[in-house]
């Protein structure tokens, strides 16, 4: 005779596996159609020579499925 669900549930356990990351971009943008002052007047702070940077946090993933 099969059992009813209510009863496998408690038996039931979900594992959970997240991953969570953190990184670091940089990009420059200039215009080679450009002059250099032409450029830093368009782009500003995004013209450094060096690049312009961006931190990105918290981006998650979680995968969960039944033990």
């Amino acid at each position: 005779m099969a059992e009813s669900s209510g009863s496998n549930k408690a038996a039931e356990r979900i594992g959970y596996i997240t991953r969570v990351q953190s990184f670091s971009a940089c990009h420059r943008l200039h215009s080679l159609h450009l002059s250099d002052e032409e450029n830093k007047e368009v782009y500003g702070k995004c013209n450094n020579p060096y690049g312009h940077g961006h931190n990105y946090k918290g981006l998650s993933c979680c995968y969960t499925n039944q033990i």
